[in-house]
């Protein structure tokens, strides 16, 4: 960094530690004169925001296209599907991961569409060897953005018709 001396103007060449930044005194070489220094302020991005590095960033808010995905009554033998798209309340690029809670294992298949989107299809019992669950109205899925760890739940509610 370079210095001019306030009483002289004589040039003077100063670096800091760059781990550990600190307010350098030094006397000028031409006058004597002694200079307080401070370290510069560590450079923002273009947007303003300080780097990545220093702090994390701002909480992000998943919006999801259906808070419950409501499958209603189904019949024994069909199978439903609704598709389910999440964005950023900010416009910003996600990539979800969707975990499907454990209750629901065997009841609701989640495929993948894009990174924001996915397809919920609650599985057909008739195509099965395994029991079904008869209703369910609860927190079915958890989506997390693995650029950011961002997480949203969505319930899935369903009823099953005897055939």
């Amino acid at each position: 960094m370079l210095i001019f001396c306030e009483d002289c103007g004589a040039q003077q060449n100063i670096e800091f530690d760059q781990e550990n930044p600190e307010e350098v005194k030094f006397r000028c070489d031409a006058c004597g004169f002694l200079i307080s220094v401070s370290p510069p302020p560590p450079p923002s991005s273009p947007s303003g925001q300080e780097p990545k590095g220093d702090k994390s960033p701002p909480d992000l808010q998943l919006l999801p296209s259906h808070a419950c995905i409501d499958f209603g009554v189904v019949a024994a033998n069909k199978e439903k599907r609704q598709t389910l798209l999440v964005a950023a309340a900010d416009g910003r690029r996600i990539d979800l991961h969707c975990t499907v809670s454990r209750s629901l294992c065997e009841n609701v298949k989640v495929t993948r569409l894009s990174h924001i989107s996915f397809m919920v299809t609650l599985v057909t019992p008739a195509l099965k060897a395994f029991d079904l669950l008869p209703e369910f109205d609860d927190i079915g899925l958890q989506l997390e953005d693995v650029i950011s760890g961002a997480k949203v739940q969505v319930a899935i509610a369903f009823r099953r018709d005897v055939p």
